[in-house]
């Protein structure tokens, strides 16, 4: 939760989560700011923009959610999201989560 509300802070963003790889899917332990209906749920990692983070361990920086029209931006715009980063936490080098704003 720290860690997201820092990332909030330093980036102006008006929500932050901490995603985690579990298997073939993602979850989402720690949620500030996104009020959605999804809150909670798991999702596989190539139905989401966070998915697509751990599964290819790069970063993912999206200006303008609405100029692309990629199924993987509809959870990230239920969320009233704008604009989108994710950035791959790692330990060993293995990505085992993603920090996204």
């Amino acid at each position: 939760r720290l860690v997201a509300e820092r990332a909030m802070a330093l980036t102006g963003a008006g929500a932050a989560r901490v995603a985690v790889r579990d298997g073939g899917d993602v979850a989402y332990p720690v949620n500030i700011g996104f009020t959605a209906p999804w809150q909670g749920e798991r999702f596989p990692l190539d139905a989401t923009l966070t998915g697509r983070c751990l599964r290819t361990g790069e970063l993912l920086r999206i200006a303008d959610l609405a100029a692309a029209d990629d199924p993987a931006h509809g959870v990230a715009r239920s969320a009233g999201a704008r604009s989108f980063l994710a950035v791959p936490l790692r330990h060993d080098g293995r990505v085992f989560g993603a920090l996204t704003v």
